[in-house]
């Protein structure tokens, strides 16, 4: 697979596919929603954050929260869904069955690092247990794999917390 890896960069230099080419603000929307599809962590759209403002995009807190408000979760996978680990996500279909799953929330005509749109890389994406890649019709949650807290209403929650210990 690092072979692999390694030639596509090296076609990637001859067809002059660029980064900038590839991570535009359209491409770091889709991450924002396949990262809601999955029910992320809050540690990977620090990471997602930190990628798209070195790559020039300013991808920030609202966008997350507007993909979340609009994107369901669809990934039954530990810790956001009940039983479920990323060997059963890899088996189910992975990130192509889910993108797949969730198409109308992604751009499609991205390119991606294959020189293809992601709509043609996902064509053929199957789903082979629906129980672990749930479709929107049946998500595990029809939207919130995070809440972006500001001003009274981070006070509230942090009061709340306190309360609970």
């Amino acid at each position: 697979m690092a072979s692999e890896c390694g030639r596509r960069v090296v076609e990637m230099v001859w067809e002059d596919l660029t980064p900038k080419k590839i991570q535009t603000r359209k491409a770091f929307e889709k991450r924002d929603h396949v990262a809601m599809a999955m029910g992320c962590s809050t540690n990977a759209i620090i990471h997602l954050i930190a990628q798209a403002r070195r790559a020039g995009q300013d991808i920030g807190l609202d966008d997350f929260e507007k993909a979340s408000r609009k994107v369901p979760v669809i990934a039954n996978v530990r810790p956001s869904g009940d039983i479920y680990l990323m060997e059963d996500f890899f088996y189910a279909g992975g990130l192509p069955g889910l993108r797949a799953g969730s198409k109308e929330h992604l751009h499609l005509d991205c390119i991606t690092v294959t020189g293809k749109p992601l709509g043609d890389n996902i064509a053929r994406a199957e789903v082979h247990n629906d129980d672990v890649i749930r479709t929107v019709e049946n998500p595990i949650y029809k939207e919130g794999a995070l809440a972006v807290l500001k001003g009274q209403s981070r006070a509230r929650w942090l009061r709340d917390q306190a309360e609970c210990v």
